[in-house]
C-alpha cells in the first residue's frame, strides 16, 4: 500500500472519520487507530503483523521495567531493550551482508563456506518502529518522560501509520499522536520551569 495509492486514501479517511465520530469515547478511538495501523502494515504480508506486535509488547515491557528499577538495573534494563531492538533491526537488514563478508573472509583463508540465507522480503516499516521504541526505551531511561500508561496507547504509538511515511517521525517526548503524547516526567518538568523563568534568561 503505497502513500499515494487510493487504498491508502481509503484507510486514511475511514480512520480519520471513525476516530472523530468517536471522540468522546478515547479505548475506541485508540482501537480505530491501532486498527487502521495493523491494516496498513498487513497489507504487503500479514505474518509480518506477530513481528510489530511482539517488538512493541518487548518495549513496552523494557520501559517499564526500566522506570521501576534503579541503579545499576536501570542500566541492565536498557541495554536488553537496545540489543533486542537493533538485533531485530540487523537480523532482517543486515544479515545476509554480514553472512556474504564472513564467507569471504573465510574464502580468502581457504576456508570455503556456503553463506548461508535469510530470504524474506525485509518487513514494512522495521526501521521506523524499531527506531521510535528505542527512542522511548532511552527517553524512559533518562527519565524525560513517564513511561506509557497502558499497552494500548504504546502499541498506538509504535504503529501509527500516517507516521511511517517518509521523512516522517516524532520521539515520544515530542509526539504528534494522540494516543499517548508522551508526557514529560517531574524531573523534565521541573528542568522545563528553571529554564524559562526570568532569572534563567
Amino acid at each position: 500500500m503505497h502513500f499515494a495509492s487510493l487504498e491508502y486514501a481509503i484507510l486514511i479517511s475511514a480512520a480519520f472519520a471513525l476516530y472523530w465520530l468517536l471522540y468522546r469515547f478515547r479505548l475506541l478511538r485508540l482501537v480505530v487507530l491501532l486498527v487502521a495501523s495493523y491494516t496498513f502494515y498487513s497489507f504487503w504480508n500479514p505474518y509480518y503483523l506477530v513481528l510489530i506486535v511482539a517488538s512493541s509488547l518487548f518495549d513496552y515491557f523494557i520501559g517499564a521495567r526500566i522506570h521501576r528499577a534503579e541503579g545499576p538495573a536501570r542500566r541492565g534494563w536498557l541495554v536488553v531493550g537496545l540489543v533486542g531492538g537493533l538485533g531485530l533491526l540487523g537480523a532482517f537488514k543486515y544479515f545476509n551482508f554480514f553472512s556474504d563478508s564472513a564467507a569471504q573472509l573465510l574464502g580468502l583463508l581457504h576456508l570455503p563456506v556456503a553463506a548461508p540465507h535469510l530470504d524474506v522480503l525485509l518487513p514494512v516499516g522495521i526501521s521506523f518502529y524499531t527506531f521510535q521504541s528505542l527512542s522511548y526505551t532511552i527517553d524512559v531511561y533518562r527519565r524525560e518522560i513517564e513511561p506509557a500508561p497502558d499497552a494500548l496507547s504504546y502499541l498506538v504509538f509504535v504503529a501509527f501509520f500516517p507516521s511511517s511515511s517518509p521523512g516522517q517521525s516524532c520521539a515520544p517526548r515530542t509526539s504528534c499522536r494522540s494516543s499517548w503524547p508522551g508526557r514529560p516526567s517531574a524531573r523534565t518538568r521541573a528542568g522545563a520551569v528553571s529554564t524559562s523563568s526570568p532569572s534563567a534568561c
